[in-house]
């Protein structure tokens, strides 16, 4: 019941104390928060009557509610009853997407706000909308969260969702990834419906250009592949669900067999090559089965190339 009650507690406190450090302050601006119980989230107990003084943005002091120096002309806020912890981060959101024609500006900000959400990831949106947002809030002219962001996803033709930037080939991938780099975006997001060829010119493109990537796995590869390629996150869990099951390599092909023309493959041998060299190394990893005695198949059975003389065989 205690913790319960702690977590009940953790918004009131942390809203109040963004309505002082989000907002534009005075350049000599310092906060003082008194006798507020501290949960530093490193697993040490909560540290009941303390004193927290900011300044400019950056805590300066903490520590046991009278051994801390208070400047004249600070805001002191009385935090009695109240709980503080490390401001929360929402690390997947769309804020272009709330359905909303000031781009979450007047409902999903404060919520986020409100509840303690300090940070935020924005996973796909619209630039027209998120960079004047972001600079809004970094000029202290609208109360938010910090926000990084992708802009618009890299996906095939067509692409799953909207904003999208259709990315088929090298070229394309290039100049996809330098021109959203130089919009200001903080990482680049994959789609699902990009080829392998696709994919791997946008990773390699990224590395190049000192920009992570991050997003779904793309039907095409696997979990594993992603992750060698350098893919910085997976989200929604895409494909590795797939990954975990021993008969991966029958379940793309299922997937990819009534859509493709022909009864033909959606890849070719070449394609599923493609991978830079590092990823067909490191994919040889074995994997057990958790039952003594048994072994269960390694990512190197599910080479493209078997799955393709499979495909060829069940014709």
């Amino acid at each position: 019941m205690k913790h319960k009650r702690l977590a009940v507690f953790f918004p009131v406190a942390i809203a109040a104390i963004c309505l002082f450090v989000a907002c534009k302050k005075p350049q000599n601006f310092v906060l003082a928060i008194t006798h507020v119980t501290v949960i530093d989230m490193t697993g040490a107990p909560p540290a009941p009557d303390q004193t927290v003084l900011i300044e400019k943005d950056k805590i300066t002091a903490l520590g046991p509610a009278g051994s801390i120096s208070i400047p004249a002309g600070a805001q002191i806020l009385d935090a009695h009853g109240k709980f503080l912890i490390p401001g929360l981060s929402d690390m997947h959101l769309h804020l272009t997407g709330a359905g909303e024609p000031n781009g979450s500006q007047e409902f999903l900000l404060p919520l986020l706000i409100a509840n303690g959400i300090i940070s935020v990831r924005d996973m796909g949106g619209y630039l027209e909308s998120l960079v004047p947002l972001r600079k809004e809030i970094e000029e202290g002219k609208r109360l938010g969260p910090r926000i990084v962001f992708a802009g618009p996803y890299l996906d095939g033709d067509p692409p799953a969702f909207q904003p999208a930037i259709i990315t088929k080939n090298r070229a394309q991938a290039n100049d996809a990834v330098q021109s959203l780099k130089q919009r200001g975006v903080d990482f680049i997001k994959v789609q699902s419906n990009l080829s392998r060829d696709a994919y791997v010119a946008v990773a390699e493109i990224a590395k190049e250009q000192n920009i992570s990537f991050v997003g779904h796995v793309p039907d095409r590869l696997t979990a594993w592949e992603a992750a060698d390629a350098g893919q910085r996150s997976i989200e929604h869990l895409t494909n590795v669900l797939r990954g975990c099951s021993r008969n991966e390599a029958e379940l793309m092909l299922k997937q990819f067999r009534d859509s493709s023309r022909g009864g033909q493959l959606a890849c070719s041998a070449s394609s599923w090559t493609a991978i830079p060299k590092r990823t067909r190394r490191n994919s040889s990893r074995n994997f057990t089965s958790g039952k003594p005695g048994k072994r269960r198949r390694s990512a190197r059975d599910y080479s493209c190339r078997q799955k393709c003389r499979l495909a060829l065989a069940r014709r």
